[in-house]
């Protein structure tokens, strides 16, 4: 094999492997490898529901997880504003009620009182969901949450990033309550990995 062969393949080696992902950016398009969910299309996300629904990237990413510590935090306001966009694109006004705060867990909206920038107490509909977990990471996060309804549930989104831009997404509802710590989550996850009950994405409800 020639010097310059062997350099060709050591620098294409390189490049691949200095990401998590294979990448393309062409007129505003951002085009991930084949198992990830997340493209950028004329600069709007776009999911690939199939790789979610068929978990075709959950082993991946929670091999990852297994090496990725992730803070934990404990207020709505400190999930990343490109996390909350990302959110709002896919299900509209992605809004949380802190963990411990109320929220509505019917299927008929209920209310609350607050006070506003003058001190006055005014009346607020309760937000549909409730932070049940938040851990950051230097390129992942997940977000658990509770969301009622007629039938409430719990749900476990997993984020991998770079930057401010997501690259990769996976999301479920599931009926647990483990999924309060990252331990909790992931020993989940990998005990129900192989569950068709996983394969759903109705988050957008």
């Amino acid at each position: 094999m020639s010097i310059i062969r062997v350099a060709i393949i050591l620098s294409l080696s390189l490049f691949i492997n200095s990401s998590a992902f294979a990448q393309l950016i062409y007129n505003n398009t951002f085009i991930v490898d084949s198992n990830t969910s997340v493209s950028i299309v004329n600069g709007k996300y776009k999911i690939d529901k199939d790789i979610i629904e068929g978990s075709k990237n959950l082993p991946r990413m929670l091999n990852e997880l297994d090496t990725n510590f992730l803070e934990k935090k404990w207020k709505v306001e400190d999930i990343p504003t490109f996390i909350i966009s990302f959110m709002d694109s896919l299900t509209g006004p992605f809004v949380l009620a802190n963990t411990g705060e109320p929220y509505t867990k019917g299927c008929i909206v209920e209310t609350g009182y607050k006070n506003d920038s003058n001190g006055k107490s005014v009346k607020y509909n309760l937000p549909s969901r409730q932070l049940a977990f938040l851990g950051i990471g230097n390129d992942m996060a997940i977000i658990t949450y509770c969301q009622g309804g007629i039938a409430s549930s719990e749900y476990i989104l997993i984020f991998k990033f770079k930057g401010n831009t997501i690259t990769d997404f996976w999301a479920t509802n599931i009926n647990s309550d483990d999924i309060k710590t990252q331990a909790q989550i992931m020993r989940l996850l990998k005990s129900k990995i192989s569950d068709e009950s996983l394969l759903k994405l109705n988050f957008c409800y």
